[in-house]
């Protein structure tokens, strides 16, 4: 049951890890400008893959053996501390405010199933062969990322740019930007980088992984080779090609500080290796492992301090953007003590932040400070569960044995070794193919090819490990190295808390530290009997498997599945007219290929099928050039409400994801400019009305509307870009002032929740410009350009990507000169 368990629980995490991740399934490319299936995983199908992997962490603690139960109930009842701080977010009826958003759910779940999914791989510590089985595997996944990695170097990333170079503004339209603004040239200077994310879509989260996995098989190797007799070659030699194989992967992620974790990594080799030959005692071992598991996490974070305090003196930022996301957690915090959720940082962050600090992050990047500013003092418990773990780590790695024993005979193929080579073939071939098939909708033949080689790669290494680790008992020495590299990183990284990663690292931190036994501990790979001391009490497992098992419950994804289906249905009822978008297009540029009769007849089809048959004649069976544009600029406002009106139904289940509200209002601004081509002036005020109502936000000219103080700063800077588009739109003068007066007030909210934006300071500047002689617009005109060139020399630390460009810095001046 226990392996069943621990089946249960690594295979959903693995194919998530192996999954582009989609916050906006169908939607995170414009679905009329770059028409593509679906593929990946959605916030439905990851919550559900969280609920999978609580069943297993819940069967794998019913089943765990019995043993003495003090420090048991003492991680569980830390443990379920802090998910108690999760529930608070995650569910509908907390109370607070903003709960129960679907991305608190979708984070909360993966943090939860992480933290329950390593809390019962400790309580099975005593399960020697369920512990060999979760070290293969999890090492032996390296093999995987690492063929990734080589597919994104050598393939992915120069057709990308090359696909960018041929068209840069469609594709950056494709992502909802526009040319020259602040995030385009952040994401065009992203997109230039050749870094390797695996599927995690982040280098740093990749090299976090390649760094604990270089130290843990490099360890494995040195162990083998210092044991008397030699342990077999083949597996060694598998061993040191993983170990050079992973650091190809770090190099390709290109991040500074997963080389500096892997070297606290093999400075835990080196306290092994000093605590071997050296005769200290017991309590001087203890101390001393203590104390370096404690600097491996301690460390970065005074790092950190360090160089934030030194400031702008020296030219490194990456170390300094953490002392700014540090500083701005610990203000969330002690404005929150109950935290703003699992999804909450970014808008809390940018009124906490330090004003020179140019990023909008979604994360402080220390697990410490991820903890404290989501969860509030609920955190505090996982924070004192960290510590433990890696005071346990460090323990580890200082009672390496004081003289090298000779190594067991190979165990027989005994029905335990079989079935545990029979688990490490199912457990990465179920996980590959399950997500081979979340990402069908996107396979290319070195897709494919990754995933053949990258699958022979996981179980040939996840064999090495599990034949070393049955022929060397100090096997866990080597995971304690790699989880030491790991605990410094997530330090200055969001490994721990992105979603795709979290349950591995976890998993990882508690296999290590699980390795620690008080002496003369049994070791048995079969249950261990109770101590009669503890016999007839309830087992702190039982409560474990409970909770998680009530969890899997709560945070079942029905909704989700509805609002997925609804955006999804909202994007196939586009296909048609992006088809035909495609068509035309290439008809314009001069495409010999594509036929206009063809063209035409397809256009009338599709009319008659939404269309009664008493409409225009021309328009059902155009003939001209002239009739076909109009012909597709009626087809495709008639698509684009449908799809509209999927999104709003879909948004009832999730009211809080106001992403939906924005797209469905993109799509009602993109139907008015349809109609409008079309000459149909009812339709066209009709549509501009629906992209206003879509937002669900009260009216920014009322001081006294309710609900003014809801939402966020991007929803009030969206639903100003939608009365500025109204207003280009208008004839009626009065009707102009009004939308910009609206644009107005609505960037002014915008400006309040994010004080610090020069982009939208420098949008209330024109609007305001554009009121002319209105009461107050030119002194407003006038602040704001203040404005704007106060803010100007705070994005210093990122000039290209937030810093003014000198024309829009001379037009600052221009506007604050005007009499």
């Amino acid at each position: 049951m226990r392996l069943i368990g621990l089946a249960l629980l690594l295979i959903p995490l693995f194919a998530r890890a192996m999954s582009l991740l989609s916050m906006l399934p169908g939607w995170d490319l414009d679905p009329l400008l770059m028409p593509m299936p679906f593929t990946g995983i959605g916030p439905a199908e990851s919550i559900t893959l969280d609920g999978i992997a609580l069943i297993g962490a819940a069967i794998l603690a019913a089943f765990a053996p019995r043993a003495a139960q003090r420090v048991d109930w003492l991680i569980v009842t830390l443990l379920i501390l802090g998910v108690a701080g999760v529930l608070l977010h995650a569910t509908v009826r907390s109370g607070l405010p903003e709960s129960g958003t679907l991305g608190d759910r979708r984070i909360g779940i993966a943090w939860l199933s992480a933290i329950f999914g390593a809390g019962a791989i400790w309580l099975c510590r005593r399960d020697e062969s369920l512990q060999r089985v979760a070290a293969a595997v999890l090492l032996g996944f390296v093999g995987m990322l690492v063929a990734k990695a080589a597919q994104q170097i050598l393939i992915e990333h120069p057709l990308t740019v090359q696909a960018y170079r041929a068209d840069p503004a469609r594709y950056l339209a494709g992502q909802g930007l526009l040319p020259d603004t602040p995030m385009a040239r952040g994401f065009e200077r992203r997109l230039l980088q050749a870094e390797a994310t695996g599927w995690f879509g982040l280098a740093n989260v990749f090299a976090t992984i390649m760094a604990a996995a270089t130290v843990t098989a490099a360890a494995f190797v040195a162990l083998a080779l210092l044991r008397r007799p030699r342990l077999p070659v083949v597996p060694t030699t598998i061993l040191a090609l993983t170990a050079l194989a992973t650091i190809f992967g770090l190099s390709t992620a290109g991040a500074k500080g997963g080389a500096l974790s892997a070297a606290v990594g093999f400075s835990g080799l080196l306290l092994a290796a000093a605590s071997a030959k050296l005769t200290l005692t017991p309590r001087s071992r203890t101390l001393l492992g203590s104390a370096f598991g404690l600097a491996a996490i301690l460390g970065p974070v005074a790092l950190i301090i360090v160089r934030g305090l030194i400031g702008e003196r020296i030219g490194e930022l990456s170390l300094l953007f953490r002392w700014f996301y540090m500083q701005g957690a610990t203000r969330i915090f002690a404005g929150n003590l109950l935290g703003v959720g699992p999804d909450g940082f970014q808008q809390a962050y940018l009124l906490a932040k330090p004003p020179i600090s140019p990023e909008e992050v979604t994360s402080p990047h220390s697990i410490m400070f991820d903890w404290l500013a989501d969860l509030g003092i609920p955190g505090i418990a996982w924070i004192v569960l960290l510590l433990i773990a890696a005071v346990a780590i460090g323990r580890v790695l200082a009672a390496a044995p004081a003289a090298p024993q000779a190594a067991p005979t190979l165990l027989p193929p005994a029905p335990s070794a079989r079935a545990e080579v029979r688990l490490i073939l199912l457990i990465p071939g179920v996980a590959t193919l399950l997500a081979a098939w979340l990402e069908r909708g996107a396979v290319t033949p070195d897709g494919a090819l990754v995933r053949l080689f990258g699958l022979v790669a996981w179980c040939t290494i996840a064999w090495a490990v599990l034949t070393l680790a049955r022929a060397m008992p100090v096997w866990p020495t080597a995971f304690a190295a790699g989880a030491a590299a790991l605990l410094a990183h997530i330090q200055i990284d969001v490994a721990a808390t992105w979603p795709q990663s979290t349950g591995l690292v976890f998993i990882l931190i508690a296999l290590a530290a699980s390795a620690l036994r008080p002496p003369h501990a049994p070791t048995a790979s079969r249950d261990v009997q109770p101590p009669a001391a503890s016999r007839g009490r309830l087992p702190a497992s039982w409560v474990l498997a409970f909770v998680a098992g009530l969890v899997a419950v709560l945070l079942f994804p029905h909704r989700t599945w509805k609002w997925q289906t609804g955006l999804l249905a909202g994007k196939q009822s586009l296909e048609q007219v992006a088809d035909l978008n495609q068509r035309f297009e290439a008809l314009a540029a001069g495409d010999a290929t594509v036929s206009p009769a063809d063209l035409a007849e397809s256009v009338a089809a599709a009319l008659r099928q939404r269309l009664p048959q008493s409409a225009a004649a021309p328009i059902l069976a155009p003939r001209t050039g002239e009739e076909l544009r109009l012909a597709m600029a009626r087809l495709e406002s008639i698509d684009l409400d449908i799809a509209a009106r999927h999104l709003l139904a879909a948004t009832s289940n999730h009211p809080g994801e106001w992403r939906t509200r924005r797209e469905a209002s993109r799509l009602y601004l993109r139907a008015a400019s349809a109609v409008q081509a079309a000459g149909d002036q009812s339709l066209l005020w009709k549509h501009l009305d629906s992209a206003v109502s879509a937002m669900s936000l009260p009216d920014a000219l009322k001081p006294d509307s309710p609900n003014l103080s809801t939402g966020t700063a991007p929803e009030w800077r969206w639903l100003a870009i939608v009365h500025q588009t109204r207003s280009t739109i208008g004839i009626d003068t009065s009707e102009k002032t009004l939308d910009l007066q609206r644009a107005a007030a609505s960037l002014e909210l915008a400006a309040a929740l994010d004080p610090y934006n020069i982009e939208i300071a420098l949008r209330l500047m024109r609007v305001y410009t554009q009121l002319g002689d209105a009461p107050g617009a030119s002194a407003a005109a006038a602040a704001w350009a203040g404005k704007v060139l106060e803010l100007d020399p705070l994005m210093r630390l990122d000039k290209v990507a937030r810093g003014l460009t000198d024309t829009e810095r001379a037009e600052a001046h221009r506007t604050l000169q005007r009499p």
